[in-house]
Formats: structure tokens, sequence, C-alpha cells
């Protein structure tokens, strides 16, 4: 996860293995960043592989950006990202940014 901070605005550019292992890391790496942030900016376009671990990291982010009022888009988004919505049965009509 490469995470870049402007100004209130955080971009977040997630890796193309998305699994378990890198869970714990980029959890350390968010929670570091969010103090004083407006807007997150996820881009996952070039995700090849998410696991059900890390696709929760990202929805524990969202759930923090909405208690703390920070707005949170995905520009990008990848096929295995869409794949793991469908599982978790989030907006099966998806479509594109």
């Amino acid at each position: 996860m490469i995470i870049k901070k402007r100004n209130n605005h955080l971009f977040i550019t997630l890796p193309q293995d998305c699994m378990i292992g890198r869970v714990e890391a980029d959890a350390d790496k968010l929670r570091t960043r969010l103090k004083g942030i407006n807007n997150i900016d996820i881009s996952g376009g070039s995700v090849e592989e998410m696991d059900t671990a890390y696709f929760q990291l990202l929805l524990s982010l969202m759930s923090t950006a909405e208690v703390h009022g920070i707005e949170i888009h995905v520009s990008q988004h990848s096929a295995a990202m869409d794949n793991l919505l469908i599982l978790y049965g989030e907006n099966q009509e998806r479509g594109e940014e």
C-alpha cells in the first residue's frame, strides 16, 4: 500500500496482492496517517488478488471514515475487488466510477 498525504487529503494506492500477510502492516500505516484527514481516495485498479482479510481492512477504513466524517472514494477498482463486493452482496449492479 502506498499512502500519500496532501494537505487534508489521503491518497491510497493498493498493491497487486492484497492478502492477509499485508493487513497488519497496512493497517499500521493507515493508523498513523488518519489524523486531520477530510478526504480519502483509494485507487485499486491494479489489484489482482484480494482476500477477505484485506477486504475487511478496507471495510474498517470505510467505517472509521464514516464515524469521523471523512469522505471516502474509490476512484479505481479491479475485477478482484468487484468479485469480493459481489461475494459480500454489496451493490451487485455496480457501475464504473
